[in-house]
């Protein structure tokens, strides 16, 4: 489970990194399990487990622009069941393979939930909200639909859901089951998606040039000589609203190879066949081999592969 925490600029009295610290001393001593407090993430959160239920959840805190991108999300997850169907899938399946890691260089579970729509709107499952216009048609220019600005993005879509599919303006043809979509889905990414020139775009709703966002191995070069944060671009997720975000940032080649390379075995498997149950469990059991990995902020990771 991920928590977001926003606050208003009357109460935010102190830094992101600061709040992590205090709310993580306070969950030790609530007698939270595993707590661990990352303030040097790009996003500084607090990963707790519930003694009692056992559910881990990340509490970060951030910008009011993160409101707009869960109601973004909460949008698709109600146009089509099979979306949320394959969250669920796909978190669990990430979680076991230890690839749903952004602070040790792998992805975070926003990345694989963008990475979801993404595909299911190449899939014709799911239509591109931030491309439809209140009078619910698709726009042909996307600089002719309104501007909604917080915190200097637009973060206009068109939100009423309901409203979309009732109308008509919006039905999908797609009949795959949610199983045929989570075999294209391990496909798509194992072997079609161009990681090397592309960019998933669920703004737009298919996949944007690396070269046209100026998101390109020169360019990420130039800002590691600049001593700045590094910025990488080996999988490259448009963030919807902070076009300049690359949500897969936390990606180097060597962990691409890893989280590309648990996709393929995932597409193996399940194009292998047997019985559903047990290819799904396959696909998600836990990754055995231990082997340790610096993460983004120094710290030793064991991870299993």
């Amino acid at each position: 489970m991920d928590l977001s925490i926003s606050l208003s600029e009357n109460y935010l009295k102190l830094t992101s990194p600061q709040l992590v610290e205090k709310l993580g001393a306070v969950m030790k001593n609530a007698g939270m399990r595993d707590v661990k407090m990352l303030t040097r993430a790009r996003v500084p959160i607090v990963k707790i487990r519930d003694p009692i239920t056992g559910i881990r959840c990340d509490i970060g805190f951030q910008s009011s622009l993160v409101m707009y991108n869960t109601r973004l999300l909460k949008a698709y997850s109600q146009i089509d069941p099979r979306f949320r169907e394959l969250v669920f899938i796909v978190k669990y399946w990430s979680k076991q393979r230890n690839i749903n890691e952004p602070y040790f260089g792998t992805l975070s579970s926003y990345c694989f939930v963008l990475m979801i729509i993404h595909f299911l709107q190449v899939r014709g499952v799911l239509p591109c909200l931030q491309k439809i216009a209140p009078n619910g048609v698709v726009a042909d220019d996307m600089n002719s639909l309104p501007m909604k600005r917080v915190e200097d993005f637009n973060v206009y879509f068109y939100e009423d859901v309901h409203e979309l599919i009732r109308n008509g303006h919006w039905n999908s043809t797609n009949t795959e089951s949610v199983g045929e979509l989570l075999v294209a889905f391990f496909k798509y990414y194992s072997a079609e998606f161009p990681y090397v020139h592309g960019v998933a775009s669920v703004r737009t709703g298919g996949v944007l040039s690396k070269e046209d966002k100026g998101w390109t191995k020169d360019r990420q070069q130039e800002i590691n000589r600049s001593g700045a944060v590094k910025d990488r671009y080996w999988l490259c997720v448009e963030d919807p609203f902070e076009m300049s975000n690359n949500v897969g940032r936390p990606v180097d080649k060597e962990t691409l190879f890893e989280v590309r390379g648990e996709f393929i075995r995932a597409s193996k498997i399940l194009c292998a066949g047997a019985s559903e149950d047990n290819t799904l469990a396959k696909v998600c059991e836990k990754a055995p081999i231990v082997i340790s990995k610096k993460g983004t902020g120094g710290m030793a990771m064991t991870r299993k592969w």
